[in-house]
């Protein structure tokens, strides 16, 4: 994994990204979700957040795209 936790910079370009991506979710949704779904929904975020930055993503709109991929339907909007 490239990730490091002593590049702050690295870490919240990350935060922000998987914040920006949950509330986009969050926002798209009729209600709201239980704490279950939530976490589910974050570990999802997390993965493919994780999986773009150790291909090398750097881009925070991208990242935030990447966290997105395949958590919205097809038709939503990214």
């Amino acid at each position: 994994m490239l990730f490091s936790p002593r590049k702050t910079l690295g870490v919240r370009v990350l935060s922000n990204a998987h914040s920006d991506a949950l509330g986009h979710v969050c926002a798209a949704l009729p209600g709201k979700l239980n704490k279950f779904e939530e976490a589910v929904l974050s570990k999802r975020l997390t993965r493919n957040l994780m999986d773009a930055h150790d291909s090398g993503e750097r881009d925070p709109d991208a990242l935030r795209r990447a966290a997105l991929r395949g958590v919205l339907g097809a038709k939503a909007r990214i």
